[in-house]
């Protein structure tokens, strides 16, 4: 009887193997930048405007509203009772701890700092596969640059070390939508991809939009199997089918948690939520959406910059230019191929931006423009596919520029 030889399952393990050990060390290096900046700036628990341990306590005692608190912005009060309007997804992966510690024992700084680290970990695994794909051309010192473009050379630095209730629903968004790209490339099944996405929507409901980003990823890896174009149609009608179901779920859930909490499926809450007196008379007179929003907006995403008071530079708390922040953007209009999948990450770029640019706050009180990073899985793909074999070192510098940038934010936020 012949010997059984396995070289192809033996190399492939070790690979893996190899692949697991490199990520691990990426999460440990990020996670280490972001919990040692939390240190050294005094940043060794959880904010006021935490509330997702509070929210998790609820759910855990059978309950959708949040004990009384002695701060009530951004809340919501109906029938007698305060609530958190925003989607959930954080005070469900906080349901663990809580159970263990109770509200009061969670660090949400140690939670945001560990979600920053695990999604600049899914993007370094994301560029891995994009090189195995042979979409990505760069080498590995420089697919690990792009990966800190992300964690110190945008806003996310920053934010990960907020551990307030907007940044939380913000890291796990991302983290999520991170992880529904990660399970496109390697092949997953729809109902994964989708149930990552799901995921996406239970933290931040907009995410959903980057749906089309997922969708080509899928018809690119049938293209370049060989696959023609009418059965690459047909194969993601019933992909695109299954995907959905998760993505349906999660909206029903959503829906009744709407009903269960104010009695409307449609009712987030957000109308009544308790705010800033300029916040509350922009609701008032031109409601939650409205294209009168759009210049405010467009200036905060691409313009804003710092200004010049009392002898010193100081940020615009209501947002500066991702160009400002992260200028490597730069280069992302010279994507050019593969080309089905430039034009499904720039459609899923348009489709977040339509609710970010319409939307009646830009982010207020940050560093740059946080909602930026509900474009940055895109944006990162298209930056790695723009960036050739080798990345130029003006966009090194760039890279450079964006960690200064943001290193002088997490300092001009949190530093007393």
């Amino acid at each position: 009887m012949a010997t059984v030889r396995r070289p192809a399952f033996g190399a492939a393990h070790s690979l893996a193997l190899v692949l697991a050990g490199r990520a691990l060390l990426v999460f440990l290096a990020v996670f280490t930048l972001y919990g040692g900046t939390a240190l050294l700036l005094g940043r060794t628990s959880s904010p006021p405007y935490a509330y997702f341990p509070e929210q998790a306590e609820a759910f855990l005692a059978g309950r959708l509203w949040i004990d009384p608190l002695p701060w009530t912005m951004d809340l919501t009060f109906a029938n007698g009772h305060w609530y958190l309007p925003f989607p959930p997804l954080p005070a469900l992966l906080l349901l663990p701890w809580v159970a263990v510690a109770g509200a009061t024992g969670v660090n949400t700084v140690l939670f945001s700092c560990m979600l920053g680290a695990a999604a600049a970990t899914v993007l370094f695994l994301i560029l891995e596969q994009a090189a195995r794909l042979g979409w990505v051309a760069l080498p590995g010192d420089n697919r690990l640059l792009l990966v800190a473009l992300l964690a110190m050379g945008s806003v996310q630095w920053q934010v990960a070390l907020s551990g307030a209730v907007w940044h939380l629903g913000q890291e796990a968004g991302l983290v999520a939508v991170l992880l529904a790209v990660l399970l496109a490339l390697t092949g997953r099944g729809p109902l994964l991809v989708g149930g990552a996405l799901a995921l996406a929507m239970l933290a931040r409901s907009h995410l959903a939009l980057t749906w089309p980003l997922l969708m080509g990823i899928v018809a690119q890896r049938w293209r370049d199997a060989g696959l023609s174009w009418p059965v690459v149609g047909w194969r993601l009608v019933g992909w695109t089918a299954l995907a959905g179901v998760p993505l349906a779920l999660a909206a029903g859930g959503l829906l009744s948690y709407n009903w269960a909490r104010f009695g409307s499926p449609l009712d987030f809450g957000y109308t009544r939520q308790v705010l800033y007196d300029y916040h509350a008379l922009k609701l008032m007179t031109w409601g939650w959406f409205s294209l009168h929003y759009l210049p405010e907006n467009l200036h905060a995403l691409l313009l804003a910059l710092p200004r010049w008071e009392h002898g010193a530079l100081r940020p615009d708390w209501n947002g500066m230019s991702v160009l400002l922040t992260t200028p490597a953007l730069v280069l992302l209009p010279c994507a050019r191929r593969p080309r089905l999948l430039v034009v499904a990450a720039w459609l899923a770029i348009v489709l977040l931006l339509v609710p970010l640019m319409t939307y009646y706050n830009t982010g207020y009180k940050q560093f740059g423009y946080r909602f930026s990073l509900d474009l940055m899985p895109a944006a990162l793909l298209l930056l790695a596919l723009a960036s050739g074999r080798q990345l130029a070192g003006w966009v090194v510098a760039l890279i450079g520029v964006g960690i200064v940038v943001n290193a002088w934010g997490v300092l001009a936020v949190y530093a007393r």
